[in-house]
């Protein structure tokens, strides 16, 4: 079972919640994932104002205490994980994936964050004070994390969400988007830059990144599915959730997502991903926020998701196309203004 990694700071030791199974093709037994602490570790960033880690972000849900990691694919907007800025719904199973919508102005967004120690030009290279106005989630995220146990679904296929920001991030250079393709597996070198909670795959009395310091590591993808990666080779940990995954050109290509005994998955973007994520950054009916979600059906173009008054989605279904086809309006033996059709009203 898929574990998401987002972390607790305000909590001791490390949150693992079960998941539901993935649908990757999983590397032999003997190639389990074995977290590699020393390989890992060597990959501190020094100096996060440096390209292509000065767009990687540190979020932290100041309400919650929960943190994760996200890129700027743009100068007001974020691209991480769906269940970084959801929660779990009140009494959900440990199979279920988080469907409550976060506050957005709850989520502090740091920039290129040189963790939690030293000058403040190291600590916040392009200011601080930056925080979501608003989030955009894939409809299809909903519609399979509320079914987790129907055949084939598996939320992290649509593990992404986007945050729009209160105001624009300056001087900091997003990220372009790409694509790794199933070709590429085991051959294209991928890097993970995030903010990890612990040094380790998240057992008890590891040491933990306390300073919220940034790390990278690097490897090939073991395999690659429509939607998803996984890797034996490249390190993440609990906080990594919605780091980017970079390939040899610096573009985001996928997001991390989760962990277990086989690897690490991360969600892969591909072109109808692509064009989700470009209309999202510039189609403000997209975005959500807890006042426009609670106790109301939100339209997602083909399909609509119920959000109860807690604003945890709670049912999904697809949008029917109506069977009326074109309705001819016109007046029969009028001309000029009275005989428009449907199209021209």
């Amino acid at each position: 079972m898929n574990k998401i990694i987002k972390r607790s700071v305000l909590q001791a030791g490390i949150i693992a919640i079960a998941m539901a199974g993935t649908t990757v093709t999983v590397a032999p037994a003997a190639d389990a994932y074995v977290f590699d602490a020393v390989k890992f570790q060597k990959g501190l960033v020094p100096d996060t104002r440096q390209a292509p880690f000065s767009a990687v972000v540190f979020l932290l849900n100041t309400e919650t205490g929960e943190s994760g990691s996200g890129v700027l694919i743009g100068p007001d907007t974020v691209l991480t994980a769906a269940h970084v800025v959801l929660e779990d719904r009140e009494n959900a199973r440990p199979e279920d994936w988080p469907t409550r919508m976060v506050n957005p102005n709850n989520l502090s967004v740091r920039p290129a964050y040189g963790g939690a120690t030293g000058a403040t030009a190291e600590r916040y290279p392009f200011g601080h004070h930056y925080r979501g106005a608003a989030i955009s989630i894939p409809p299809q995220y909903f519609r399979t994390a509320l079914q987790p146990q129907a055949p084939g679904a598996d939320p992290g296929d649509y593990d992404f969400a986007i945050i729009h920001l209160n105001r624009p991030v300056r001087d900091a250079e997003p990220l372009a988007l790409g694509e790794l393709r199933q070709a590429d597996a085991r051959r294209e070198l991928i890097s993970v830059a995030s903010f990890p909670g612990a040094l380790g795959p998240g057992h008890d009395g590891e040491p933990e990144n306390s300073n919220d310091n940034m790390y990278v590591d690097s490897g090939h993808a073991d395999s690659i599915s429509d939607h998803q990666i996984m890797t034996t080779s490249v390190n993440w940990s609990h906080g990594s959730s919605g780091g980017p995954v970079l390939n040899q050109q610096n573009q985001v290509v996928d997001v991390v997502s989760s962990s277990n005994a086989h690897g690490n998955f991360a969600s892969r973007i591909d072109a109808n991903m692509n064009c989700w994520i470009q209309e999202a950054m510039a189609d403000v009916s997209l975005m959500l926020t807890n006042e426009n979600v609670r106790g109301r059906w939100v339209d997602f173009g083909k399909e609509k998701v119920y959000f109860d008054d807690s604003g945890a989605a709670t049912e999904a279904m697809a949008l029917e196309p109506s069977n009326l086809g074109v309705l001819d309006l016109s007046i029969p033996g009028t001309s000029g203004n009275g005989s428009k059709g449907h199209d021209e009203l």
